[in-house]
């Protein structure tokens, strides 16, 4: 069986998914740890000149629900974009959401904790669709039940707006563990 991947969107998710198959190999031997201080993004692993992790943290993720959710957010969203722009610009921006999402984060959470998870690039999909689309209305599943119907600028302006709100309120405050500075930096 080969896969039939066509774009990269589909290799991008098959990539997700394989590392996070990677990170369960390494927890049945109790080395999931070293692997996420190794290829995630944290004050130790840039102290140790692990500058890879800007990037890489972006492969891993945290749990099952972590993943999925970036998954369904890089299918929907994320493949929209790369069929507006090039596959070539599509790459430029998964790496650069990346970089600014962990730059970002590192700004504020240099003396905590440990940044994984592709959602800054899911972010910066989702402003760049909404800015290329602002006014052509869009279907989606609130909840994964109610059918909404929203014009693009204004779901950003909610989200923008949710990011603020839980970057100011929990990551600051040390409330949340949900990088919301990784998630503006990606949107930024």
């Amino acid at each position: 069986l080969t896969p039939n991947f066509r774009c990269v969107t589909d290799y991008l998710i098959f990539t997700l998914i394989a590392f996070f198959l990677l990170q369960t190999f390494f927890k049945i031997f109790d080395g999931d740890r070293r692997l996420l201080e190794f290829l995630g993004t944290s004050l130790n692993g840039l102290k140790s000149g692990f500058v890879w992790t800007f990037f890489t943290y972006s492969l891993l993720h945290e749990g099952v629900l972590h993943l999925l959710f970036n998954l369904l957010g890089i299918h929907f969203i994320s493949r929209n974009v790369e069929f507006i722009i090039s596959s070539k610009k599509y790459l430029y921006l998964f790496f650069v959401s990346s970089i600014c999402g962990a730059l970002f984060w590192v700004t504020f959470n240099s003396d905590m904790g440990l940044l994984l998870g592709a959602s800054a690039f899911v972010m910066a999909c989702l402003t760049y669709f909404c800015m290329h689309r602002p006014d052509e209305p869009i279907t989606f599943l609130l909840f994964f039940v109610l059918p909404v119907k929203i014009k693009p600028k204004f779901l950003l302006i909610g989200v923008l707006g949710l990011e603020v709100y839980g970057f100011l309120f929990g990551e600051l405050q040390n409330t949340s563990n949900i990088a919301h500075s990784a998630h503006l930096g990606g949107m930024a």
